[in-house]
């Protein structure tokens, strides 16, 4: 027969509710370490047809290591990268998308990270809003072609490149055609796809705090 109850010995599951996962975290380091802010937001993946605009976008923002707008406005920077995760890749109403993440060191540590934090969710709700000047934008396309010459200049970088291209099925020529991938992305259409997903941007950043030096760990 069938029942309701569960066996003996047996209970039956529960629903377990999805906990808010923490938004920011401070890690104390080690006294010397060089202090760090890595902050994560989502945005489009590379099968996405709104990659190319999204990357030219963030690569002006971030990706210029000393010369990217963040570089620039940010106090004590001394390097910004930004990345995307594929491993994070999910698909949202048939867009697929994953997590960015930018990653600022700085030379000396910030009393209040969570003002850089909402500087930068600022400047990144702005690539929505105002078109980036063509000028910053030709800057990046230079250095996402020089990046790619650079790292196939190698056996070892050429092979990455040549892996890269075939995981995510790209055609042959793509280290070629790499060039031309950015050129005809105008300020107005970059904006346009920024905004579909920067209008509000959800972003969860981590802190790398270096400790304080004291006497002991001077003569350490």
């Amino acid at each position: 027969c069938i029942r309701d109850s569960p066996p003996p010995g047996f209970s039956k599951p529960t629903e377990k509710k999805n906990e808010e996962l923490p938004t920011s975290k401070v890690i104390a380091m080690p006294p010397g370490s060089s202090p760090a802010l890595i902050l994560g937001f989502s945005g489009p993946a590379r099968s996405s047809p709104d990659f190319l605009p999204f990357n030219l976008a963030i690569q002006t923002l971030a990706g210029r290591p000393n010369t990217s707008l963040l570089a620039r406005k940010l106090s004590n920077v001394t390097s910004v990268k930004v990345f995307p995760l594929p491993a994070s890749e999910v698909v949202r109403d048939s867009t697929s998308e994953q997590v960015w993440l930018v990653a600022v060191r700085v030379s000396k540590p910030w009393t209040d990270p969570k003002q850089a934090v909402d500087k930068i969710k600022g400047m990144l709700k702005g690539l929505g809003v105002r078109p980036l000047a063509e000028s910053e934008l030709d800057r990046t396309r230079e250095f996402l072609k020089s990046s790619l010459t650079l790292s196939a200049s190698s056996v070892r970088g050429r092979a990455r490149v040549l892996a890269h291209a075939e995981f995510y099925r790209l055609s042959e020529s793509y280290a070629e055609d790499f060039a031309g991938l950015y050129d005809h992305l105008s300020p107005k259409l970059v904006m346009t796809v920024c905004k579909r997903y920067l209008e509000e941007p959800r972003v969860r950043w981590l802190y790398l705090e270096p400790g304080k030096e004291t006497a002991t760990t001077k003569f350490r």
